[in-house]
């Protein structure tokens, strides 16, 4: 659906929203399998994909040591819209550089991405399966990777500069360019023209920190000035190179940066001042990314609101997308399981509002907005398994496929959810 969005909107979407994650690993208790000395540990880490657990690195083996602290490192790119199972397994290495067959086995454990990063400290234990000790664990940290979410207010002014029109005062304009590792310049932000003045005060801007450096604050950058020109090209009056680390560092009032013409053809003429450009304001927007606010304590809840109008054709025939039958989901149950399975990590109490609408039950009016718990003091279900068991008992309650489709109570009453009062403890 990004596609046809990306066509209505001014700018590019990203498609792949991700964060990278660095996962430390640690264990305790493991059990001794060697006999003259003590285990030497190693884990494997793995991640489901098509329903297959493959394999996406492993630590170093720590020899003679049954509570290791794993110095190696993994990296993986954390999507919150999907379920990332993983999967550690811990062999004792007997031999270095033999199969994983021939070494000892020591346990299994397996939990997803979401739930190390909704524990606390972004920290879980979990306990070795198939081990020969119950107090076996393996630990697992992972800690967001490194990335700028801040932002830069810029307000940005000019004195002084050259006049490029024969009849008037230039009207200029300012361009920012970020210097790639290869040395070509990619330009990433142009301000509006100011007509006829030598010195402008552009209006204030702002640039994410990965937008303008990628995060490398002492990138080089190049900021140039041009005179706009309606009938032709614009004309070059100068350029500087700083960076954003140079700038910041800078106490205000020394933020002055002289415009000179590096390429000139007359040699003499390339250091010749041509204005002077002035930051007035530069300043720091904290960001914060939405593993920050996941780590500082915030928890997600969710309202599941099920279609029942008539539109969904007659739940007996195996063409509506409410027919059930043993052994498979249906496009209801299966949007259920995967939203909910996505969102409970993040919901300590694993409790959601659960509601329908576009219903008739026993003959009455239609209601577009019911409980399918019909327990309209306490409408919530205790994770997806009694979700799915209250949607489908609400086929045992005399219900009629109705309509039409009215939604605005449903969003009322999520809004009001959302809406509710809360204490500083929950902020």
């Amino acid at each position: 659906y990004f596609t046809g969005i990306e066509s209505l909107l001014p700018f590019k979407m990203d498609t792949q929203l991700f964060t990278k994650v660095e996962l430390s690993l640690r264990c305790k208790s493991l059990p001794d399998l060697d006999t003259f000395s003590v285990s030497d540990p190693m884990v494997i880490v793995s991640v489901k994909r098509n329903g297959t657990f493959a394999e996406i690195g492993r630590t170093e083996r720590v020899k003679n040591n049954l509570n290791p602290i794993f110095q190696t490192r993994l990296l993986m790119d954390y999507f919150f819209e999907e379920v990332q199972e993983l999967k550690f397994d811990v062999y004792d290495i007997d031999s270095k550089g033999g199969s994983l067959n021939s070494q000892d086995y020591v346990g299994w454990a397996t939990c997803t991405l979401a739930q190390i990063l909704a524990s606390p400290g972004s920290t879980i234990a979990l306990s070795l399966k198939q081990c020969r000790s119950f107090a076996a664990q393996v630990i697992i940290t992972a800690e967001q990777m490194s990335k700028n979410v801040d932002k830069i207010k810029f307000a940005i002014s000019a004195a002084g500069l050259d006049e490029k029109d024969f009849f008037g005062k230039s009207d200029p304009f300012l361009e920012i360019w970020r210097t790639k590792p290869d040395g070509q310049l990619v330009r990433v932000h142009k301000t509006e023209y100011l007509k006829k003045t030598v010195n402008p005060t552009w209006i204030p801007f702002e640039l994410s920190v990965e937008q303008l450096c990628h995060g490398d604050l002492s990138r080089p950058l190049v900021f140039k000035v041009f005179d706009w020109d309606s009938d032709t090209s614009s004309d070059f009056i100068g350029e500087f190179s700083s960076s954003l680390h140079d700038i910041l560092s800078r106490p205000v009032g020394q933020r002055g940066f002289t415009l000179t013409t590096p390429n000139h053809t007359d040699v003499k003429k390339r250091s010749k001042s041509r204005g002077t450009v002035v930051f007035g304001t530069v300043d720091v927007i904290k960001g914060y990314s939405f593993l920050d606010f996941i780590k500082g304590g915030m928890a997600m809840d969710l309202m599941v609101a099920i279609d029942f109008t008539g539109s969904n054709g007659d739940p007996r025939d195996p063409a509506s997308l409410h027919y059930r039958c043993a052994g498979r989901l249906n496009p209801y149950q299966q949007a259920i399981s995967s939203i909910v399975d996505i969102v409970s990590p993040y919901n300590p109490t694993k409790m959601f509002n659960v509601y329908g609408f576009g219903g008739r039950l026993n003959g009455q009016e239609v209601d577009h907005c019911f409980p399918i718990d019909f327990n309209n003091r306490n409408p919530v279900a205790y994770g997806v398994n009694v979700i799915l068991h209250f949607y489908d008992q609400v086929f045992n309650q005399n219900m009629t496929l109705s309509g039409p489709t009215y939604i605005s109570q449903i969003i009322q009453t999520a809004s009001s959810f959302a809406s509710r009062p809360f204490n500083n403890n929950e902020q």
